[in-house]
């Protein structure tokens, strides 16, 4: 008997955290990133990575967005690139 109430006291939690974080960061909430709080990530997480652009919704603005190309010299960027090799875990 004790089991069903624990078993219904977990569900309740998790779903009351859910409701929370939905509510208090809608942003957030919807987003493929490694959060402690969600559950399904801590038995594997994500097997894909959708390369497919962002659906249109309140949080893309595509419109916006301006990209501004610049030169940078070999020497350069074989510097940048040592610095992200010896410094990325």
């Amino acid at each position: 008997m004790y089991r069903y109430f624990i078993i219904i006291a977990i569900i309740i939690l998790i779903l009351i955290t859910k409701a929370y974080i939905k509510i208090n960061s809608p942003f957030w909430s919807t987003m493929p990133v490694y959060n402690t709080y969600n559950i399904l990530f801590w038995f594997g997480g994500p097997r894909e990575i959708n390369n497919a652009p962002p659906e249109k919704d309140k949080w893309c603005n595509d419109k916006d967005i301006i990209v501004k190309k610049f030169a940078i010299s070999h020497l350069k960027k074989k510097i940048y690139l040592l610095i992200l090799s010896k410094n990325i875990i």
